[in-house]
C-alpha cells in the first residue's frame, strides 16, 4: 500500500483576526506615509504534512488445510469416512460416524481385512441423506459391488445401509 502524504493548510492570519479586522475597515488608498494607528503583521500561512505511517504487510504463506467435513455438507462427511477408511485410519472412520453403525471398533475396524481400497462414487444427495455406490477391491482382486445410503447429521454418519450387488472375480 502506498504511503500517501496529507497536507494540511492552515490559514493562520485569519483565525487570529488578521482578515476580519482588514474586512471591518472601510477601503483606503494607500499612502506613502506610515500610518499612525497600528502595524499589522500581514497574515501569514503554513503548510503541514502528515504522512501516516505505513506499516508493510509481511508475506504470509497461505496454506490450504485439507477441507474437513462441515454439518451442512452431508457429501464430504462420508467421503472423509471411505478417505480415512482408505488410509486405513479406522480412528477417524469411527469419529465420522463408524460407531453408529452397529460394531464395537474392534469389529469395525476388522471388517475391512482383505480389502485394498474402496472406490466411493456418491450417486445423490437429497438434505442430509446421502446415496453412494461403493465398489470394493480386495487384496486378492476381486471386487464387490455396493449401493445404499447414508444419513449425516452434524458432521456425523448417523445412519448407513449398505446392500452387496455384486461380485467380479479376479481377472
Amino acid at each position: 500500500m502506498r504511503a500517501r502524504a496529507i497536507a494540511l493548510v492552515v490559514a493562520v492570519g485569519c483565525a487570529a483576526g488578521g482578515c476580519a479586522s482588514a474586512a471591518a475597515s472601510p477601503a483606503t488608498p494607500p499612502s506613502n506615509s506610515p500610518s499612525p494607528t497600528s502595524t499589522q503583521a500581514p497574515p501569514s500561512t503554513s503548510t503541514v504534512t502528515v504522512t501516516p505511517s505505513a506499516t508493510p504487510t509481511p508475506a504470509v504463506p497461505v496454506v490450504t488445510p485439507t477441507p474437513t467435513p462441515t454439518a451442512q455438507d452431508p457429501a464430504a462427511v462420508v467421503s472423509a469416512f471411505y478417505a480415512a477408511i482408505n488410509a486405513q485410519d479406522y480412528a477417524t472412520a469411527w469419529n465420522l460416524g463408524g460407531d453408529n453403525l452397529g460394531f464395537t471398533y474392534s469389529a469395525f475396524a476388522a471388517g475391512f481385512a482383505g480389502t485394498a481400497h474402496d472406490v466411493l462414487t456418491i450417486t445423490g444427495e437429497q438434505g442430509n441423506t446421502v446415496d453412494i455406490h461403493l465398489e470394493a477391491l480386495q487384496d486378492d482382486g476381486s471386487a464387490k459391488a455396493y449401493d445404499g445410503f447414508y444419513l449425516v447429521s452434524n458432521g456425523q454418519i448417523i445412519e448407513g445401509r449398505l446392500t452387496q450387488t455384486g461380485t467380479v472375480g479376479a481377472g
